[in-house]
């Protein structure tokens, strides 16, 4: 993670991470909090960057508003983070993306 600035996530989790992201835009919660967004481009895939993958590491990194609470610069290791549930859409579809290759 780099709080406010994306995330990063080892290639081979991105299916499961994809599985998540869907299964949480089949909740009513997200959809309330879609409609309620004042942002009517929250959503949009825009809001993310195009994955990228670096093999040095192995993960794929996507740029886009995310956060883990620390203040740190930088890409961490994080338990952890946070998504804003308006933007999950625009994260699913660039994962999705990525994994269609």
């Amino acid at each position: 993670m780099w709080s406010g600035r994306g995330l990063g996530l080892p290639e081979a989790e991105l299916a499961g991470f994809a599985a998540q992201l869907r299964h949480v835009m089949k909740k009513d919660v997200y959809w309330i909090a879609r409609a309620a967004c004042p942002d009517r481009h929250a959503g949009d895939a825009a809001v993310w960057s195009p994955g990228h993958y670096d093999d040095e590491d192995g993960f794929v990194y996507f740029a886009g508003p995310c956060a883990h609470g620390g203040p740190w610069p930088g890409y961490r290791p994080a338990e952890v983070f946070s998504i804003a549930l308006p933007r999950v859409r625009g994260l699913r579809i660039r994962v999705a993306a990525y994994l269609a290759g």
